[in-house]
């Protein structure tokens, strides 16, 4: 299997990722923003949003 190949392969999310991204879902619902209106609040893409609230992104948190 070449690299390619290896890049296509999507990865099982684990389950703390899961947790985590179920739970940000519920808090931005409840806040009551969309994906798009929170994405300009918080700097970050639709993409990386739509993958961390499935779990399939690594997430941290930054304080400032």
């Amino acid at each position: 299997m070449n690299n390619i190949e290896k890049s296509k392969i999507r990865r099982k999310p684990k389950e703390l990722n899961i947790q985590i991204g179920e739970r940000c879902r519920q808090v931005r619902d409840a806040s009551g923003y969309t994906q798009e209106q929170l994405v300009e609040k918080i700097d970050v893409s639709t993409q990386f949003l739509s993958d961390a609230e499935r779990g399939d992104r690594n997430v941290s948190c930054h304080y400032h």
